[in-house]
C-alpha cells in the first residue's frame, strides 16, 4: 500500500481510503476504529481523544464515506 497523499492510501486500481492516525506512535498497542454504514471516521473524535493518551488509533473512512474515494461505476 502506497500513500497517495497524507491520510489517503490506495492500492493500484482501487479507490483511496482515508485513514487518520492519532495518538502515541511508539506504543505496540493499537486500536482500529471502524464506523457503521452511514457514519464516517469523524464519529470517533470524542472516543479517540480519550484512547490516544495510551494507544495509537487509526480511524478509517470506508469506500465512499467521509473523505475516501468512491469506487468507479458507483
Amino acid at each position: 500500500m502506497a500513500p497517495s497523499q497524507r491520510g489517503l492510501a490506495a492500492l493500484q486500481d482501487w479507490p483511496a481510503l482515508r485513514s487518520e492516525p492519532r495518538g502515541v506512535d511508539d506504543t505496540p498497542e493499537a486500536v482500529l476504529l471502524l464506523h457503521g454504514l452511514t457514519q464516517q471516521s469523524d464519529a470517533f473524535d470524542a472516543v479517540a481523544g480519550r484512547l490516544t493518551t495510551r494507544h495509537r488509533c487509526e480511524a478509517l473512512d470506508f469506500r465512499g464515506r467521509g473523505e475516501s474515494e468512491w469506487a468507479e461505476g458507483t
